[in-house]
């Protein structure tokens, strides 16, 4: 067997963690989004702690409601898709679970927003933090994703070159 291969071939595990990730995200989002957009008239509602407040926002913009053309934003988004594809592919294919599943959470957020984007034009957001910052699942899946995948890379990175399977960088 030549060095770095595994012998359970690709990682099915990692593929199965990102796949699911994706999915169980993506319909989790689409969910509160079609419930909250057909059942409830949402103006604002404040939380008792009023941190939190629903609402119903139209985001026509990229970050933080950034304007942008509904063009420019599908492709920067359908670009980011495809380097988080990228990195899920990495991660199957070292056979990392963890890392596989991050990036599904990752990309079921993402996959979500374009799936508004292209079917409404702009994406539902929902939670407004602290009466500044409205967002919705899928942002909190993006940014949890990513959070989360970065410390694995980190603590992955840090465990392969404690047993000298990995490599120090400067």
């Amino acid at each position: 067997m030549q060095e770095g291969t595994h012998t359970r071939g690709l990682g099915l595990t990692a593929f199965w963690n990102a796949a699911q990730g994706a999915v169980i995200i993506f319909f989790i989002d689409r969910f509160t989004k079609i419930f909250l957009i057909s059942n409830i008239a949402i103006e604002r509602v404040p939380t008792p702690n009023g941190l939190v407040t629903l609402i119903h926002h139209e985001n026509y913009g990229i970050i933080a409601n950034f304007p942008l053309p509904l063009a420019v934003t599908v492709l920067v988004t359908a670009f980011v898709i495809i380097l988080v594809l990228g990195a899920t592919w990495t991660a199957i294919k070292d056979n990392k679970p963890r890392q596989a599943g991050a990036l599904g959470v990752l990309l079921g957020g993402a996959i979500g927003n374009l799936f508004d984007r292209v079917t409404q034009g702009y994406v539902f957001d929902w939670i407004l933090l602290f009466g500044r910052s409205a967002i919705n699942l899928a942002d909190i899946a993006i940014v949890t994703g990513a959070l989360w995948y970065f410390l694995l890379r980190r603590t992955d990175d840090q465990r392969d070159i404690a047993n000298g399977t990995g490599e120090r960088t400067p």
